[in-house]
């Protein structure tokens, strides 16, 4: 079985994943083609097939734009699913707001994203973070919700480190606050092993690279209850219950507002969390055994 897989498009966490995918697909001897005028048997296409050819499409799909002033921008998603024969979602919260929100109906799976851990490995801890600091990773904006976490960290009162990864506008100052703005994969992979909790109060969230990261290198991850994000954390961190959703178009509201006291009870309670769990259902052979699986049973191979 050939499977071409169109390698430009993307940016951020779903180029990210495709090339860990596409990196542990090769490895296990599956032909790959990114040429679309070479044969292949199907078209493994991510968020939006773009080429035109006359093979099983399957969709991997992240979330979909969930406001009102962006709605329309799903019609693009929409007409690749109706292309496709299939759909792999990448959670089941993805898949509950495609079938309800979208009401989409299509064949499906839903298979996590995730790492080379040999890769994770193969990654020294970067010995200028404190050892068993608290971290958060994102492309931040209001809906990944910085200020929240910076006064709920603050609000707890740990006595530890706070490292915020990523560009930010709006800062708040405190001795226990490092912002390191953007940063490459390697060095935040090294900055995780020496980290031991993460703080991920994103809004909305199909599944976070940034959380199948930090989870890989064993940190324990404080999270808020709608999206993906609760699947991938699951024994490994806090959920706390703030948000909701039905399933209709959002309007513009502030997002970066979480009550800091509530935020402050998870930390405390995620500190309080011992158990270490092994989690080799993250392991991006094992996601990419799941994505041959699937696509052969519907192949027909």
């Amino acid at each position: 079985m050939k499977i071409f897989i169109e390698k430009t498009k993307l940016h951020g966490g779903p180029s990210i994943f495709r090339y860990r995918l596409i990196k542990s697909l090769v490895s296990k001897k599956v032909d790959i083609t990114h040429n679309i005028n070479n044969s292949f048997d199907c078209e493994l296409a991510f968020i939006c097939c773009y080429k035109k050819h006359n093979k099983p499409i399957f969709l991997r799909v992240d979330g979909c734009y969930t406001h009102q002033h962006n709605r329309n921008k799903n019609k693009n998603i929409i007409e690749s699913i109706k292309k496709s024969r299939a759909i792999i979602y990448q959670s089941y919260f993805s898949k509950e707001m495609y079938e309800k929100y979208l009401k989409i109906n299509k064949d499906n799976t839903v298979i996590l994203n995730g790492i080379d851990y040999s890769y994770i490995d193969g990654i020294c801890e970067y010995p200028a973070i404190e050892p068993g600091a608290f971290v958060a990773v994102a492309n931040w904006r209001d809906g990944k919700r910085p200020l929240s976490t910076v006064k709920g960290f603050l609000e707890a009162s740990t006595g530890k480190k706070m490292y915020m990864i990523g560009s930010l506008e709006r800062k708040i100052e405190d001795k226990n606050i490092e912002y390191l703005n953007t940063l490459k994969q390697d060095k935040i992979i090294s900055i995780l092993k020496r980290t031991k909790h993460m703080i991920h109060l994103c809004h909305l969230d199909a599944c976070p690279n940034s959380v199948i990261e930090a989870v890989a290198c064993g940190n324990k991850v404080l999270c808020t209850n709608l999206g993906g994000t609760k699947e991938i954390v699951r024994d490994n961190g806090i959920v706390l219950d703030v948000d909701n959703w039905n399933f209709t178009p959002m309007e513009n509201d502030y997002y970066d507002n979480l009550n800091p006291k509530i935020v402050a009870e998870g930390i405390d309670k995620l500190l309080k969390i011992k158990k270490e769990t092994v989690r080799d259902d993250l392991d991006i052979d094992v996601v990419s055994e799941k994505y041959i699986s699937f696509i052969k049973n519907r192949m027909g191979k």
